[in-house]
């Protein structure tokens, strides 16, 4: 990367992003400086020699004759300040652009030989006890301690068996906690971005409100500089970066952002990555060629999008599928219908980063599944990297493990992937190059990913040796549990207890008992900063229907904590339970606003409102609801409900096809009387519409909807007024309006008791009579007269059986007179038989 010599600034920008490449210093930059040492060192991977230097001494005050009980976090905070501030007399700039690079580049060797310990191997080689002071080097168990207590965040504290934690404080206190002063260093807000995740990562927590806060500063700022950063000839670098922010956004919820991300790495990358169908075969002794689902990548443009002076590395075993049926790996019918485009090992970080974002995106369902395989299988066809082909291989792990064909090779491999951390080959600085930029886990997640394999072939013995050796004693407990050896279980928390009391182990007390008091055990000792303890405090308040106190203890817990995305939910459900509807409102809100594709809390968000009487704002949240997911019918039902107290018919009557789609017989009569109501009196809609120009898409609906269900006769009645009832100046819809009424008579008639009750059966004759009135207003309308007589006489027949058969129920016995109640309207039904009659006569004369 040639830079103008003269040029300073530019020259230690081009330093930074060579270490960022991780290749050589230029030529025409030599190693007589402590800038351009230290450069020389990292871009060689020489993160040990680094510390060695005198700056990196100096800085981090390894010589330094320290006396005093000043606790050393605070010491190494103060000892960067002052290396900051103690630049030579004349002040100028460069001298201080050149302190802030050296304390850049000592917290990267930092934070490279603390994630070289746990995420990538090989094993680090000396003593992180060396860039201590003497004086620090004495009471180590006490010092780490004090280390675990600094990295403590939002009450959460670090993974305990991390290696090479000191490395860590040293990288968090040069490249976060002093930031701010690394003002000249173009790169600074990337590595701090790098240092967020790698915190992040060793918390109990997945998630931590002042972690995520700092990440998305650090993306803003990086974003603010991209055009100083990033030149042509730095196009792949500036996808690497779009890629890290792309998995920090997914990580705390950011979709859209994350979204954007992976979006501008895509283009600047010039890919298209999409999946196809291809004919091939799957298993040995598949007879005809089936489609598969493939990969199929394109480059827009001819050059490769590829890191300077880096090649194809070794890289991870592939583990062989054994098994007797299905093939190693689909075998095409014709393997030229499918490009393989050759990727560099950016642009396979790139697709791999594109397949997490699907999967992310996607439902959890087997074709996801699929998907994923299909976006692993062909970066496994390209090993190149060791971070790619580690984390496509994690990938596949992932997607085998519940396949009882494959289950076997995901074990393999999980082993496998775990035991390389031990081998030398390739060196740490190979390995290191892309694990950023495919957000590779640590090493003890891989262990645990392997036991939970484990326990799924039934090895509970073997993964309770993995879980106890890892303290990850709430998979121990588990395991404990399924080996029916609960005694043991407790017996387990209390040992670890006698070591050391921590607020996690209390609560896991609490898990195991089912006693309350070591929640709030858990709670006091944190100094009431255990959001864990409030969480599972309220759950068990929840189960005891102790809803009011079960809200108390969520809220604690958001407090602390406020990604808790379940405990949000959580609280809306204890909302929902106590009655206290602005509660669940604001639980199902938060909900929303962090994961706004769960679709669940937008449907209960939506209830809280109905039970609110704010059913505007659940009409906006059922929408949503449906957006994220358009299957459920359930969600539809109260979209459809809340259309119709709204006023939103046309909403209305998609939603009602959408439920027919979804139920193929649904029948809400309400819901229909409320649309065609509105159709007939030419109501407004919500937005201030004339309802009436509707009618067309009623009208389908209801010729749809009376298609499927033929046997209910309120539907028929309201499809015959939706048709005007026989009023309407058009005869054709006359027509269908007696068609409708006749249907509904019949059904209403073979209901079976409609004649014993008063009620339905003064109902059937006020249809009977409706659909006479009709037939007589069609029959003057017809200009033949044979087919005016058909229709009146089959209007004369349904109420002449009518008739007959309320004088068969209905007549006392004693006076032989018809009910009084009924009385009234058979004398209508008579004098509409004589006038029929009259019309009939008048017609054959």
């Amino acid at each position: 990367m040639a830079v103008p010599a003269d040029d300073s600034h530019v020259l230690r920008t081009s330093l930074e992003l060579n270490i960022l490449n991780g290749i050589t210093c230029p030529t025409d930059v030599g190693e007589n400086t402590d800038v351009e040492r230290l450069c020389g060192h990292l871009c060689r991977g020489d993160y040990g020699q680094v510390l060695k230097t005198a700056a990196a001494r100096n800085i981090l005050g390894t010589d330094q004759d320290v006396t005093g009980t000043e606790p050393y976090p605070g010491f190494l905070s103060r000892q960067v300040q002052e290396y900051l501030s103690n630049t030579e007399d004349d002040k100028c700039d460069d001298t201080l652009l050149d302190r802030e690079l050296c304390v850049l580049q000592t917290g990267i060797a930092c934070l490279q030989m603390f994630v070289q310990s746990n995420w990538t191997g090989p094993l680090v080689e000396g003593d992180q006890m060396d860039i201590l002071p003497q004086a620090y080097r004495q009471d180590q168990k006490d010092l780490l301690a004090t280390v675990q207590q600094t990295l403590t965040c939002d009450g959460e504290s670090a993974y305990p068996l991390c290696s090479n934690l000191l490395y860590f404080l040293a990288a968090r206190t040069l490249l976060m906690d002093n930031y701010h002063h690394l003002t000249h260093c173009q790169t600074a807000g990337w590595w701090g971005l790098r240092c967020v995740w790698v915190h992040q990562q060793l918390m109990e927590e997945s998630r931590l409100p002042s972690l995520q806060q700092l990440a998305l500063k650090y993306i803003q700022d990086v974003s603010e500089k991209e055009e100083v950063l990033f030149s042509g000839s730095c196009r792949w670098l500036q996808v690497l970066y779009q890629l890290e922010a792309g998995y920090t956004s997914l990580h705390y919820y950011q979709y859209a952002a994350a979204q954007e991300h992976f979006s501008t790495a895509a283009k600047l990358a010039q890919l298209q990555v999409e999946l196809t169908g291809a004919m091939g075969k799957r298993t040995r002794f598949q007879q005809d060629d089936k489609a598969q689902l493939v990969l199929q990548v394109h480059r827009e443009g001819d050059v490769q999008l590829e890191q300077p002076e880096k090649g194809v590395s070794p890289t991870p075993k592939d583990v062989a599928l054994d098994d007797d049926t299905l093939l190693n790996q689909m075998k095409l019918t014709d393997p030229d219908q499918v490009e393989a485009v050759d990727l560099s090992s950016v642009e396979q970080a790139l697709v791999l980063g594109l397949c997490i974002s699907r999967k992310i995106y996607c439902p959890k369902d087997k074709l996801t599944e699929e998907e994923v395989l299909a976006y692993v299988y062909y970066l496994l066809g390209q090993p190149r990297d060791w971070s790619v082909q580690t984390a496509a291989l994690l990938l596949r792990c992932l997607g085998e493990k519940n396949s009882s064909r494959k289950v076997e090779r995901s074990m393999a491999q999980l082993q496998s992937l775990v035991d390389q951390y031990k081998s030398l080959t390739p060196p740490a600085h190979v390995r290191l190059g892309l694990t950023y930029s495919v957000a590779l886990p640590p090493r003890w997640i891989m262990e645990r990913e392997l036991a939970q394999v484990l326990v799924s072939l039934g090895a509970l013995s073997s993964a309770l040796d993995v879980f106890l050796r890892l303290h990850m004693w709430e998979d121990a407990i588990t395991c404990y549990e399924q080996l029916g050896r609960y005694q043991k279980a407790e017996q387990l928390i209390h040992d670890q207890l006698a070591v050391q009391e921590t607020p996690t182990l209390y609560c896991l007390l609490g898990d195991v008992t089912g006693e309350k008091q070591h929640y709030e055990k858990a709670w006091e000792l944190s100094n009431h900063r255990s959001a864990r303890a409030q969480r599972s405090l309220g759950w068990k308040n929840f189960k005891e229907e102790k809803f009011s106190e079960a809200i108390s203890c969520f809220e604690k817990s958001v407090e602390i904590n406020g990604l808790q995305n379940a405990v949000w939910f959580a609280l809306g459900c204890a909302g929902m339970s106590a009655q206290q509807y602005d509660v669940s409102a604001r639980g199902f809100s938060r909900c929303v606003l962090i994961d706004y594709d769960n679709f669940e809390a937008w449907n209960n968000l939506a209830t809280s409102y109905i039970r609110m009487n704010q059913k505007q704002k659940a009409f906006r949240a059922l929408q949503e609801a449906l957006r994220c997911n358009f299957e459920n019918w359930k969600i539809w039902e109260n979209f459809l409900l809340v259309c119709t107290d709204i006023g939103e018919f046309e909403e209305l009557a998609s939603a009602y096809h959408r439920m027919l789609d979804l139920k193929d017989k649904h029948a809400d009569v309400p819901v229909l009387e409320v649309l065609v109501d509105a159709i007939s009196q030419d109501l407004q809609d919500n937005s201030g519409r004339p309802a009436s120009r509707l009618r067309g898409k009623a009208v389908e609906l209801f010729g749809r909807l009376t298609s499927k269900v033929t046997s209910n006769a309120q539907i028929w009645r309201l499809y015959a007024k939706l048709h005007g009832d026989g009023h309407s100046e058009d005869a054709q819809e006359n027509e269908k309006a007696l068609q409708c009424l006749q249907k509904a008579h019949r059904c209403s008639t073979q209901t079976s008791g409609w004649d014993r009750e008063l009620a339905s059966t003064g109902e059937v004759m006020d249809q009977a009579l409706l659909l006479a009135q009709v037939a007589m207003a069609v029959s003057k309308r017809k200009t033949n007269s044979t087919e005016a007589i058909q229709i009146l006489s089959a209007a004369k027949m349904t109420l002449r059986q009518l008739g007959t058969k309320v004088r068969q129920v209905h007549t006392d016995a004693m006076t032989g007179q018809v009910l009084e109640d009924l009385a009234g309207k058979l004398t209508d039904v008579d004098q509409t038989l004589a006038t029929i009659q009259d019309l009939i006569d008048s017609l054959k004369s």
